[in-house]
């Protein structure tokens, strides 16, 4: 413990030096020496920080920047030494969501579960490294943590279907949402929908709906794989949780409202034959149901709910005017009002779809410039918030404190900064889709 003690003091300018560098310093030397006195090998971790400034500038790193990511490591102190020697996921999305379905592959039950929560905890810290060390290149630390949130779904549902006596083919998964757009951030919820296409089997695939979400949805001494919301499937939380094929296709024709509608724009099949399926039929009968008049007054009026209930006084990065829910709403209609036409505007990902949309002539190109730096920098501030605190944000802090580290974590001097370039966008986007879109004149 002596040694310890020494060698600890010799390395605390350097320590100190590292830590001034990271969005928390205080936070991440508190960090350090919590991780220190619960690392069962601290002394074997001390001498390797005291002999690769790597490792101490990567635990340092992680330490101070937010409640998430240090709660993470300190829960899980063994998972940071296979960080460097774990599958990198700098061999991009395939190998992450290959790594964590081989995670569970050969396994069974609590063994494979466990297994698959112990690596999706090194990949998510690895993925947050990336966020870190490029930081001009969000999307693709954003994709990465798509291609963790397929795997684990799929991963799990497979486990599922296996103890529910079901062939995986007949258990058919949707993924809406963030994940679905192909680019979620850190500490998101999933947004799945399930479906069956034999009414005999109805009942086995109920149950391994159940154990998909709840299993997902656990938070054990291993850790917590993803929240569910399943405010999208049919009829809402309210609704049947595993529906047949048909009931699906006449749901989401003619009985879905408008936000569900606009969500399925971004669905991908995460396996089955049912939602394979369906993901090969519902773009035609979506398109071709259009977006018209009455469909922009209800969706106005959705956005003037979601508006009011952000609280007096806050910003909201993704329900504030001018923010990220305006941005994905004024696309994801656009696209519905005219891809029946054009099936290149029936792109998945915003992103894509707004220059789909601006190639087509529903934007210029300056708009579209605008519409995608600003979605860009909303999500940057989403994904800060979502590490910054341990539980889902997506309002600014009020703490000053808590403001400066977002600043910093952002890539800000000052939290002023933030705000300044928060104004600009939201004032940029209203301007295009006050013009066109969700306020238009004639709706």
């Amino acid at each position: 413990m002596k040694g310890s003690s020494a060698q600890l003091e010799r390395m605390a300018p350097n320590l100190a030096k590292l830590a001034a560098a990271v969005p928390d310093p205080m936070g991440g030397l508190r960090g350090l020496a919590r991780f220190l006195e619960t690392h069962h090998a601290a002394g074997t971790v001390l001498a390797m920080l005291a002999d690769d400034e790597t490792m101490a500038t990567v635990l340092v790193s992680l330490l101070g920047r937010g409640a998430y990511l240090s709660d993470m490591l300190l829960t899980h102190p063994e998972a940071f030494v296979p960080l460097f020697v774990a599958q990198d996921v700098s061999e991009g999305p395939e190998a992450v969501e290959q790594a964590v379905l081989e995670a569970a592959s050969s396994l069974d039950g609590d063994i494979a579960l466990r297994e698959l929560r112990r690596q999706k905890t090194i990949l998510e810290l690895q993925i947050a490294l990336e966020e870190i060390y490029r930081r001009g290149e969000p999307e693709s630390a954003w994709r990465l943590t798509a291609a963790l949130a397929r795997g684990c779904a799929i991963a799990v549902a497979r486990l599922a279907a296996r103890d529910a006596d079901l062939d995986p083919e007949a258990f058919g998964i949707l993924l809406l949402g963030s994940a679905g757009n192909g680019e979620p951030v850190l500490n998101s919820d999933l947004d799945l929908v399930f479906l069956h296409d034999d009414a005999d089997l109805a009942g086995r695939v109920t149950r391994a709906a159940q154990r998909t979400g709840r299993e997902l949805e656990r938070r054990t001494a291993d850790g917590l794989l993803f929240r569910i919301d399943q405010r999208l499937r049919l009829y809402g939380q309210q609704g049947v949780l595993a529906a047949s094929l048909g009931s699906a296709r006449d749901f989401y024709a003619s009985k879905a409202p408008v936000t569900t509608r606009l969500a399925l724009v971004r669905m991908r099949a995460l396996g089955g034959a049912p939602a394979a399926s369906l993901v090969k039929e519902l773009p035609e009968i979506l398109y071709a149901r259009g977006f018209g008049l009455d469909d922009w007054k209800e969706l106005r009026a959705i956005r003037d709910q979601i508006v009011a209930q952000v609280p007096p006084g806050c910003f909201d990065v993704k329900s504030s005017p001018g923010t990220l829910s305006d941005i994905e709403f004024a696309a994801a209609a656009a696209q519905l009002e005219r891809g029946a036409d054009n099936p290149a505007l029936r792109e998945t990902n915003t992103r894509a779809a707004i220059g789909a949309l601006a190639a087509a002539g529903h934007w210029s190109a300056d708009d579209a410039r605008v519409l995608t730096d600003a979605q860009r920098f909303f999500k940057v501030v989403e994904s800060c918030l979502r590490t910054l605190y341990p539980r889902p944000v997506s309002q600014l802090p009020a703490n000053d404190h808590e403001a400066h580290i977002l600043a910093r974590m952002a890539g800000f001097e000052n939290f002023g900064q933030v705000t300044d370039r928060a104004a600009e966008h939201t004032a940029a986007v209203l301007r295009i889709v006050d013009r066109s879109d969700l306020r238009r004149n004639d709706a």
